[in-house]
């Protein structure tokens, strides 16, 4: 499914590619999400398949992503993926996720370029190597109500143009959330976003493929 925050953004139905444009306010978060989410209402797209089984986490397999991102020469903002864990498969609408559960609710973003990486850098709780590439970490207790907790991992990247992923292992990124007590062993994958945050111009999400992730065929 598509979720828009905000973008204006257009999708070639049937498939995962969509391009968004920024629009009105100081931020737009559009993402292809993979899950159930059921609360964003957005519609399922991929590849025609319509159903999402929540995977305990250890359980997910091995998931693999690439991503390829084009974006327009006036465009500022990042891009990344955003991968939601809740304690029960039930959690699956917004208002669940992110203001009843509260700190049982993680949202885990990698984020593969930010322009103002160097920022974060400096109150970074830890720097990390995953999957060959160093992290910046960051977490906090945010939202509302009750909030969830929020985790960051920051590629040193403020790279503005197109950006590339190969084969991305999501499992290590786990591992780490678990062995830093940021997550509880027992939680649920309850949804992956790939997409971007756009604060000017537009950015095209043209290849995307995430394998070996139990729950859910591939995605491509």
């Amino acid at each position: 499914m598509l979720h828009a925050g905000g973008a204006i953004a257009s999708i070639q139905k049937g498939t995962y590619k969509f391009t968004a444009v920024h629009h009105g306010s100081r931020f737009n978060g559009t993402y292809a999400t993979i899950g159930f989410e059921s609360g964003l209402n957005s519609g399922y797209y991929c590849n025609a398949n319509h159903v999402w089984n929540p995977v305990k986490i250890r359980k997910q397999g091995h998931p693999v992503l690439s991503a390829h991102y084009k974006t327009s020469s006036n465009f500022a903002g990042d891009t990344g993926l955003d991968m939601w864990f809740e304690p029960s498969p039930s959690d699956s609408s917004y208002m669940v996720m992110t203001t009843d559960v509260g700190k049982s609710s993680v949202e885990a973003m990698i984020w593969f370029s930010r322009p103002d990486w160097k920022a974060w850098a400096a109150q970074a709780i830890a720097h990390v190597r995953i999957d060959d590439q160093w992290w910046f970490i960051d977490a906090a207790h945010v939202g509302h109500g009750k909030g969830w907790t929020r985790v960051f991992f920051v590629a040193p990247n403020g790279h503005k143009g197109n950006v590339t992923v190969k084969n991305l292992a999501l499992s290590p990124f786990m591992t780490y959330l678990m062995n830093a007590h940021l997550m509880p062993h027992g939680d649920f994958i309850e949804g992956i976003d790939n997409g971007v945050e756009i604060r000017q111009g537009s950015a095209s999400l043209c290849g995307y493929t995430l394998n070996g992730l139990k729950g859910f065929a591939n995605a491509r």
